[in-house]
């Protein structure tokens, strides 16, 4: 693992709740959960389950380095699985008790196969050649000792390569094999195609495999062998060089026979055998499944892992504790790889698998390349939204014209529309597929266009677009990378690929044409705006059903400067408010502003992107809404200047004018504590969190709301930066908008407080005290105390 791989993951953490751990987020081991249904198992559950795993193994270190080790294993056995265990959660090679169990380990004379390969797989956390050279040379060594007799044998032993070596062993030389290459060492291609030969010849007629490799072996099959059978085919498919685009898998038979036999067979309770979970992990992860048959594996094993007990983990096991706990800790924190992409099936698998490893090859090129990990499934265009949206990169390819229902394809624009990206991508060479996708798109969206003129209009995409700059910088893009898209005005809600980018993709042709893994990346930055991305945990419908005892009567204003983008984000923002203040939203979609259209409201909701004007019956009829007690909040979606403008003169118009102006809200503002009396509890406003390339730009910013007040009250809210568009989990690409759980705070806040009883307002008289607020790239703590500044026209009081 490298400094900066390091540093994401020493980050992680706090950064993964930038995607959606505001409010709960919850698993389902169903195939199509019911409406509403929350999930059994919560991301923050998960997190301390990881984080109780990595206390007890660092708890149980000895004084020498070394994990005790139990007596059937060999010496630095525990010991390595353990450091690989902590690595793959983590944890910094450089941390103290990681570098003395490395010294530790690395000091054992063992010539076993387990601990070869275990040390192996340890060490190569640590980076490539430019791990420390007393480590490189053990790692070297080990993997020479592997390699001796290796290509005539395919399989491994105890002591070494053999041909009879037992199935356990095999696994385990291969996956150190794997992380060998990831750390820059190359394998033998003829070597990977041994070990290939010898998993297919020893699997039994049932699909499964055995523990022995003995010829004529008449054992049963069992799981966990089965389990690194299939996975370590997927591995080896991986790993071949020159892989054709159109080239059948060369033991597909023999994978989906063990697919067969694993989904017949996991139980509920599989995660009681250690070694089993460990190996399920395995395929789940290789192969895209999210689900075994109709088992959601890691939901179904993790619900079991995060059970809490009041006399605090045994980890009992068959090879002791600390195996247990590592084995544990690989399976929890793989779960927890955020998953980029979910490949649809639709129709034949020719069509939607034409390419079946093309997203699993380009996962491995974003690890060794960009030192970022990522996951990826299969779902089917049949299965409930909110698996769908699991990942925020939607994959449909094809040869043919998408044949899809009407209801499929609301489906997709409901995707697309909730903050995933829709990308298209054909087999082959502008096949009819292509003119298909691009004839359907062109009229998806039509009721949005109503909505946001010059918005949702199919179109190629321009040379300075991010998609050909956002990472790798792409040469005339358009002509050699062409791609189209749909915008909403933000951001890509869908978008097409000219070119059979999954070919090269599976070929791993880099050195042929490195523009096509370039502007993969390029895809996976600009869908995610460069954050780190959520788990296939995070909730993306909300939970609904809890009882509410307020209600709050929200209108969500319509105007000219595209006010309907996020549609759905408000349903987030409700969930999060039933789950902590039992108060339900009651939103009203497209509401005009006139005489008597505002007046039920708690609160007008205003957001939008571009300039907007009012006429003066409006400007009147929102000034009423004020001295009748409303409250009014403007949300500038992603930073837009133009909406704030907008805003700062709607503010005027409104008759805010004159008086002290400060930046931000003081401290001590009910707005920023989320204390309002007695009544609501929200959230303090402070170590706000923003996107990564808004932090970079700027790193000092004003607080998150500005309030123009009359009678000691704000009356209105304004956000120059985004806080709705986050709301859905999502954020575009250079948006100047805050982390989902941050903007959840913001808004809930907002919420809370106009719920809250108003004086009429009268005409300011004093000025307020001047407090504003800075927020730095520290994690967005709100300082007060900062230099004031002034708005354009002196609009309004700003109080501190």
């Amino acid at each position: 693992m490298t400094a900066a791989r390091a540093g994401r993951a020493a980050i992680l953490t706090a950064v993964l709740a930038a995607a959606l751990a505001a409010w709960p987020a919850r698993l389902t081991a169903q195939r199509t959960p019911p409406k509403g249904q929350m999930r059994d198992v919560m991301d923050e559950d998960v997190d301390r389950a990881i984080e109780r795993d990595v206390r007890w193994l660092y708890g149980r270190q000895l004084a020498n380095g070394q994990w005790p080790n139990y007596t059937q294993l060999p010496a630095g056995g525990t010991t390595a699985l353990a450091l690989f265990a902590l690595m793959e959660a983590g944890e910094q090679p450089g941390r103290d008790e990681i570098r003395k169990g490395l010294d530790a380990v690395c000091a054992v004379a063992n010539a076993n196969c387990y601990v070869r390969s275990l040390r192996i797989m340890a060490i190569a956390e640590m980076g490539g050649r430019d791990m420390p050279e007393q480590y490189r040379k053990v790692f070297l060594d080990d993997l020479r000792w592997l390699g001796r007799n290796s290509k005539a044998n395919g399989a491994w032993t105890y002591t070494g390569a053999d041909r009879s070596g037992d199935n356990s062993c095999s696994q385990f030389a291969l996956l150190a094999l794997h992380e060998a290459a990831r750390a820059a060492e190359e394998i033998p291609q003829d070597l990977l195609l041994s070990i290939q030969r010898q998993w297919i010849a020893r699997q039994k007629p049932d699909g499964g495999w055995t523990y022995s490799g003995q010829p004529g072996n008449l054992g049963e099959s069992t799981m966990p062998m089965t389990a690194a059978g299939v996975a370590s085919l997927y591995l080896i498919q991986d790993a071949i060089v020159g892989m054709n685009c159109d080239a059948p898998f060369a033991a597909q038979k023999q994978v989906d026979a063990g697919l067969k036999y694993l989904t017949d067979g996991l139980k509920p309770n599989y995660i009681d055998n250690e070694y089993l979970a460990f190996c399920i992990q395995r395929v789940g992860m290789a192969s895209g499944r999210k689900f075994l048959g109709d088992k959601d594996w890691f939901a179904m094993g993790a619900g079991e892992l995060v059970k809490p007990s009041p006399a605090g983990p045994s980890f009992r096991g068959q090879w002791g504790p600390d195996v247990r706990a590592s084995l544990e800790l690989i399976f929890l924190a793989r779960g927890r790889i955020p998953l980029v992409f979910n490949k649809v099936i639709h129709g034949e698998p020719a069509e939607w698998d034409a390419r079946p490893r093309e997203v699993a090859r380009f996962a491995e090129y974003m690890r060794r390349t960009t030192e970022e990990r990522m996951r990826w499934q299969v779902v089917d265009i049949n299965d409930d939204l909110r698996l769908l949206l699991d990942a925020p990169i939607l994959l449909i390819s094809g040869r043919k014209p998408l044949e899809l229902t009407d209801a499929q394809w609301d489906k997709l624009r409901e995707y697309s529309l909730r903050g995933g990206t829709l990308l298209f991508m054909p087999v082959g060479v502008d096949p009819p597929f292509l003119a298909d996708v691009k004839t359907k798109l062109a009229g998806l969206y039509a009721a949005q266009k109503k909505d946001a003129p010059g918005c949702f209009e199919l179109a190629q995409l321009p040379a300075d677009h991010p998609i050909y700059t956002a990472y790798a910088k792409i040469a005339d893009g358009p002509r050699n990378e062409p791609f189209w898209g749909v915008s909403d005005g933000t951001r890509m809600v869908a978008l097409v690929s000219g070119a059979d980018l999954g070919c090269t993709w599976q070929r791993y042709a880099i050195v042929q044409s490195p523009d096509h893994f370039g502007v993969g990346v390029n895809l996976f930055r600009y869908t995610t705006g460069s954050n780190t991305l959520a788990t296939h945990m995070r909730p993306v419908f909300p939970g609904g059903d809890r009882d509410a005892r307020e209600t709050c009567k929200v209108a969500w204003i319509k105007h000219e400067g595209n006010w309907h983008t996020q549609p759905y984000a408000l349903d987030y923002l409700d969930q999060k408010l039933r789950a902590e203040n039992y108060v339900a939203l009651d939103v009203t979609t497209g509401v005009e502003i006139g005489k008597d259209t505002l007046a039920p409201y708690r609160l007008l909701w205003f957001t939008g992107v571009g300039d907007f004007k009012l006429t003066d019956a409006q400007a009147a009829a929102l000034r009423a809404y004020l001295d009748g007690g409303g409250t009014i909040y403007l949300d500038a979606i992603g930073g837009a200047e133009a909406f704030s403008a907008a805003a700062e003169r709607l503010i005027r118009q409104v008759g805010y004018g004159g008086g002290a102006v400060a930046t931000g809200l003081s401290s001590e503002s009910m707005l920023m504590t989320g204390k309002y009396a007695d009544r609501y509890r929200g959230l303090p406003l402070v170590k706000l969190r923003r996107a990564q390339q808004w932090r970079l730009d700027e790193p000092i910013v004003g607080g998150p709301l500005t309030a123009y007040v009359e009678s000691d009250w704000p009356r209105i809210l304004l956000s120059r930066y985004g806080v709705h568009d986050s709301l859905d989990g999502h954020m575009a690409w250079g948006a100047r908008t805050y982390l989902t759980p941050s903007a959840a705070q913001v808004a809930a806040n907002v919420v809370l407080y106009a719920m809250m009883d108003k004086p009429k307002p009268v005409p300011p008289t004093t000025q307020p005290e001047e407090g504003p607020a800075t927020q730095p790239d520290d994690g967005g703590i709100i300082i007060p105390g900062g230099p004031a500044s002034t708005p354009p026209d002196g609009g309004g009081i700003i109080i501190p």
